[in-house]
């Protein structure tokens, strides 16, 4: 285990990982508060909601590899990142008077698409060159941190929201939580970055 972490490129794919999934899993959180506390909506409407990410996922992660091999991970990496930051930033808009036309189905659109293009390239370095005998190790890092993001990400997501909260509405607490996770997703586009500049380094160098 501790040879795995000596890689750069496979530190900052684990830590782009726990960023996103920290993300999404918050995400996923305040988004069903929202339609159930203030659009009304009832169980099985709010898990209806989330429908329109799935094409977005699905169709991204049928293309993914052919835009890995031509595009590389990274880039993939930053634009799907700053998707999300960008999903993030529109749902801090909602307010009491927000439709679910209006203020989720279109961030849950980007959102879908985004994360279709991040979780590929994001595993990808992580399982990239691991010897065979080490690759339940690598897969088990991954889950690993993919588990450890979502848990640490909505304690912090509710933590802020708890600080801005006020009794008896969702929406003041919840803006700051989606700028929160909007933060997550960007640093963790800034991380991708770095991954990527390294990797050029090394490159130029061994050329």
């Amino acid at each position: 285990m501790p040879a795995l972490l000596r890689d750069r490129r496979r530190l900052g794919a684990l830590a782009v990982t726990t960023l996103v999934f920290g993300s999404q899993i918050a995400t996923f959180f305040l988004v069903v508060q929202y339609v159930q506390r203030v659009l009304h909506f009832g169980p099985i409407a709010a898990g209806a909601a989330f429908l329109p990410m799935t094409p977005g996922i699905f169709a991204m992660a049928r293309i993914a590899s052919q835009l890995v091999a031509r595009f590389g991970q990274t880039p993939l990496l930053i634009t799907g990142t700053l998707g999300l930051t960008a999903s993030y930033v529109w749902l801090s808009n909602i307010d009491t008077t927000s439709g679910y036309v209006t203020a989720v189905l279109g961030p849950l659109l980007i959102n879908g698409i985004s994360a279709g293009l991040t979780f590929m390239p994001a595993a990808s370095p992580v399982m990239g060159g691991v010897a065979p005998q080490h690759a339940g190790s690598a897969s088990g890092l991954l889950q690993t941190v993919q588990q450890l993001g979502g848990a640490i990400g909505l304690a912090v997501i509710v933590s802020v929201y708890a600080a801005g909260a006020v009794p008896g509405q969702f929406v003041p607490g919840a803006r700051a939580s989606f700028i929160t996770t909007a933060a997550f997703t960007l640093l963790a586009s800034a991380l991708a970055a770095l991954v990527l500049c390294s990797r050029r380094q090394v490159h130029a160098k061994t050329n």
